[in-house]
């Protein structure tokens, strides 16, 4: 398909979105999850570990358990409040939703091992990964390509010179990148079908409030593409506060989530896991072992 595809694709997906959301009687914006200091504070209590240590909090691509990446390990939490200590096999290292070591890498300058056959491969470049470490891309010149993990492929070319997030939401696959000054985010859609990825539509993102410079990135994207969660980040000279934004693409508009920090993380989860987020249970610590080959 043409990558002049028309933009009412979006109207149509989100238009479906809708529907589903009506007849369902869910809320404005069904598993929207800040994930918050005091929630992170309360994990590291109860596992025993250093908040000071986390680099970053993701989820699985079904939204049904958090992944909190420390320096050493990632901790696998689960709705019932049980945490799964798993040792990293690199300095960095990303982990699929069967919790199985996909690739890794202790210099992401040079590159990155990536389990996608029986044995590892390395590939140059440094990788964005979705949720479910399906896909990944790497930047090659001013275009990013956009690989599939199982079978290892280069599905597309992506003519973004910087990416930020790529999410897979089965059918769909997407990839977003700010432009240089970060005034906007451009967003390319895809859809997986067994001769491979598709062309599907792209979107600008423009920024609200003229802001510049400073960090503006989408967190997470719901499967029809209908709401992004942003983390729009203060622009140093001006007076506006950080804020966590959902954007409606139909209706081409934000909406600013009441947030008086940026939490870790903005994430669109299960209804057990997003019950878990907003509880104060306790957490139960459980070593466990990913597989992975370290050659």
């Amino acid at each position: 398909m043409s990558r002049n595809a028309p933009r009412n694709i979006w109207l149509v997906l989100a238009i479906a979105a809708a529907l589903q959301t009506a007849c369902s009687g869910a809320p404005e914006f069904p598993g929207l999850t800040l994930v918050a200091d005091d929630w992170v504070q309360r994990l590291c209590t109860g596992i025993s570990r250093n908040c000071l240590e986390i680099e970053e909090i993701t989820k699985s691509s079904d939204g049904r358990e958090l992944r909190v990446a420390f320096r050493d390990e990632v901790v696998v939490v689960s709705p019932s409040g049980e945490a799964r200590a798993f040792r990293k096999p690199g300095r960095t290292a990303w982990m699929n939703d069967a919790h199985e070591w996909v690739a890794w890498s202790d210099d992401l300058k040079h590159g990155f091992h990536l389990q996608a056959d029986a044995d590892p491969r390395y590939v140059r470049g440094s990788p964005k990964f979705d949720a479910g470490r399906r896909f990944f891309t790497v930047i090659e010149g001013n275009d990013a390509l956009l690989f599939r993990v199982k079978p290892y492929r280069n599905d597309a070319t992506v003519p973004i010179g910087r990416v930020s997030g790529v999410f897979s939401t089965p059918p769909l696959v997407f990839v977003v990148g700010p432009d240089r000054d970060t005034r906007r985010l451009h967003v390319y859609s895809y859809r997986d079908t067994e001769e491979g990825l598709e062309f599907v539509a792209n979107l600008d993102i423009q920024r609200p409030d003229g802001g510049a410079s400073s960090p503006f990135y989408v967190t997470d994207v719901t499967a029809s593409g209908q709401l992004f969660a942003i983390h729009d980040v203060t622009d140093p000279v001006s007076t506006s506060a950080s804020a966590v934004r959902v954007f409606e693409s139909s209706a081409g508009r934000f909406k600013s989530i009441g947030a008086k920090t940026l939490p870790w993380a903005t994430l669109f989860l299960s209804d057990e896991l997003r019950q878990r987020v907003n509880s104060k249970g306790r957490f139960k610590l459980v070593p466990a072992t990913a597989t992975a080959s370290r050659n």
